[in-house]
């Protein structure tokens, strides 16, 4: 396999990326729901003024850890796991919690400039977002599972190697 078939093309990282705000938007359905309700309603100034900064906190703290504990705990989130991409740092050990959360706010900050930081993928040879420049990591593909060892996932290749 050459170097760069090992990292994870930008449409895998898309739908990955779409998987997991599909999951996550349906974690906080209740949420907006109750919030959108009261926005529309008697009361609508007091939600407004007064719940629209914790809404918009607890959306962004749910996502984080969504992210973070499902990065750190499997190398992937959900949507990872489907598109078989990891997450690993430059070096293929896996995430501790610490660089989950730098990987995260990388790509708070890549959300916030438009998808900009998404650009860099086309110039870099190991395919690295934003978030991963910033957090130092990669996203490989996981290898087939022939080549896995007979009941177990297989292990993403390391980068490097």
């Amino acid at each position: 396999m050459q170097e760069t078939e090992r990292y994870a093309s930008y449409w895998q990282r898309c739908g990955a990326y779409l998987l997991d705000h599909l999951i996550t938007a349906m974690l906080l359905s209740p949420l907006a729901a109750w919030y959108l309700n009261g926005l529309f309603g008697e009361r609508s100034g007091i939600f407004l003024l007064g719940y629209s900064i914790p809404v918009l906190m607890a959306m962004l703290v749910v996502r984080c850890l969504y992210l973070t504990l499902l990065w750190t705990k499997d190398r992937g989130t959900i949507g990872c796991r489907l598109m078989r991409i990891s997450i690993v740092s430059v070096q293929g050990e896996p995430l501790r919690y610490a660089r989950a959360l730098l990987r995260y706010l990388g790509l708070l900050a890549a959300t916030m400039l438009f998808g900009l930081g998404s650009l860099l993928l086309l110039c870099s040879r190991k395919k690295q977002m934003l978030q991963d420049y910033v957090s130092t990591t990669v996203v490989v593909r996981k290898q087939p599972l022939s080549s896995a060892a007979k009941g177990g996932e297989a292990e993403p290749p390391i980068p490097g190697k």
